[in-house]
């Protein structure tokens, strides 16, 4: 825009100055005229000379009438005066097809953006993810499979997510919690291809009661949380979120270290937090 602005700039500014120094002409030729007549006016009666006299031998003619000079002098004045009338008109027409030009440059030059832009969202990577698969450890793990659904590579893909009890459906304006470092090894996912070792953890291990209440998902589910960074082609930065609840019948078993359980899997994408760019 800035360029567009400075050459229209420059073009008013070089018409406005052809048109001031057409416009001095003219009014210097005229004023030239006007004081050749006034000078004219001046002058005594001219005498009756006599006939003037052939060209003689040097090839050199008479001098001509003041009368008729000053006819030509008025003559040449209305010619460059009409030949500025004309310049002006040239000039604006000039003008105005520097306009033109601009504009159908800028156009050509947006259009070219745009199918730009299209042709790099219709080629670039798609990432998104859904839960594959929820562990019987306690505390529990959950992987999810992450799938490029675009037509190029996603590049130094990174996720990490985590497994939180929130209540349901989440309130309104529910807080992103904040996920676990994730792990630094980067990764390139193809088109179509599916990548299936996300993995997200809770951060403690669950109570029976606690396995109770999900499990009926009334009032409380388990959610899982994550996130994916990664490049496309073009090497522009995308982030996914993605959030979805768990619920089912689980069964339960005792171990050592705590209590493990099973659900019959069921999810559901959650009311906020699944966004991507």
């Amino acid at each position: 825009m800035h360029w567009f602005l400075l050459a229209l700039a420059l073009g008013i500014g070089t018409v406005q100055s052809q048109e001031a120094r057409y416009n001095k002409t003219v009014a210097q030729e005229q004023e030239k005229a006007e004081q050749r007549k006034a000078d004219a006016n001046k002058r005594p009666a001219l005498v009756k000379k006599p006939k003037a006299k052939p060209e003689n031998k040097t090839g050199k003619k008479a001098d001509g009438n003041p009368d008729e000079k000053l006819n030509i002098d008025r003559q040449v004045a209305e010619y460059t005066r009409q030949l500025a009338i004309y310049t002006e008109d040239v000039s604006r027409f000039t003008f105005w097809l520097v306009i033109a030009t601009i504009v159908i440059a800028s156009i050509g030059i947006l259009q070219w953006w745009e199918t730009r832009n299209i042709a790099k969202r219709q080629l670039r990577a798609y990432i998104g993810t859904r839960p594959s698969n929820l562990g019987s450890g306690n505390p529990m793990e959950a992987t999810y499979e992450i799938r490029n659904h675009g037509q190029t590579p996603a590049y130094s893909l990174l996720d990490n997510a985590v497994l939180e009890i929130c209540p349901y459906p989440l309130p309104p304006d529910f807080p992103f919690p904040n996920l676990p470092p994730p792990n630094p090894s980067l990764t390139v996912v193809h088109p179509d291809d599916v990548h299936y070792t996300g993995m997200g953890r809770a951060q403690r291990i669950f109570t029976p009661q606690e396995i109770t209440l999900i499990a009926a998902g009334a009032s409380h589910r388990l959610y899982i949380f994550g996130m994916v960074k990664y490049e496309d082609i073009f090497k522009k930065a995308h982030t996914t979120k993605f959030c979805h609840s768990f619920y089912g019948n689980p069964a339960f078993q005792s171990l050592a270290n705590g209590i493990a359980v099973q659900f019959q899997l069921k999810t559901e994408p959650s009311n906020q937090h699944n966004e991507a760019d």
